[in-house]
């Protein structure tokens, strides 16, 4: 679980500056940026903080419904298919993301309407409470975007087939964004700008390196399985050709002689 932390966050920082760009207008109307008297670290904190509470529950959701397959699979007799299932399908995203940087024409992602919806309202909401609120409210709502780089995090968490897991997979994609987003105020934007158009290239190649690990892992988590089961298995419980050579020269109860 360790080195599968360690690869969220670290692929989690080489695209928080996508996560700059989409959520950077949301972040300015959280911290209230043109109202006098807000306390510009706490309102930050909030938010980040509100961020942290829907990624974790969109985890422990994605989790659930690993689950869900992986128990699905199994009745069929299929084990572990989950995992199976979401690095393929980071694959696939990362080759479309690939594609979609190289210039080829390939449809977005888009939130259902009743997403949308709910965005909306939670956005009007958010207008009418204290600052602080506000920026929690709006941290928490930032989950809803349809965002394709956290979508693949959340798939990632659908892998382990486990709450706890995919809560604590969520945590880290949000921990890795955390310096970036952090020093949005202090022009990191503008630092980093050969950098930025080279970042949709480089989030599809880390997503494709990840499914590829998460698929590798997977084989050898299958074949370690089987090996364990073979060695487990009890010995054969069928009657040895000595046996049954025994057997074949000793007379049939129906046919032994009398005394």
């Amino acid at each position: 679980m360790l080195p599968l932390i360690l690869g969220v966050i670290l692929a989690s920082l080489v695209g928080s500056m996508h996560c700059a760009g989409m959520c950077g207008p949301f972040l300015a109307f959280a911290l209230g940026l043109n109202e006098p008297g807000v306390s510009r670290p706490r309102a930050q904190a909030a938010y980040h903080l509100g961020r942290l509470l829907t990624y974790s529950a969109l985890g422990v959701a994605a989790g659930l419904l690993g689950h869900a397959v992986d128990l699905s699979g199994e009745a069929v007799g299929l084990q572990r298919i989950a995992a199976t299932i979401a690095a393929v399908t980071m694959i696939l995203f990362g080759v479309a993301a690939l594609a979609r940087a190289a210039g080829h024409h390939i449809p977005a992602l888009k939130a259902p309407r009743p997403i949308e919806r709910l965005f909306r309202r939670g956005c009007d909401a958010a207008m009418k409470i204290p600052p602080i609120h506000r920026a929690a409210a709006v941290g928490m709502l930032t989950t809803l975007l349809p965002c394709g780089w956290l979508y693949s995090f959340a798939i990632i968490a659908a892998g382990t087939a486990h709450p706890a897991d995919g809560a604590i997979v969520m945590a880290a994609f949000w921990l890795g964004t955390l310096p970036v987003m952090i020093s949005l105020g202090a022009g990191v934007q503008a630092l980093a700008g050969p950098l930025r158009r080279a970042v949709p290239t480089l989030m599809a190649l880390v997503v494709i390196v990840l499914g590829l690990t998460s698929l590798v892992h997977r084989s050898n988590v299958s074949l370690a399985g089987l090996e364990a089961t073979a060695s487990a298995a009890p010995p054969s419980t069928h009657p040895s050709s000595a046996a049954l050579e025994r057997i074949g020269q000793e007379p049939l109860p129906c046919c032994a002689t009398e005394p």
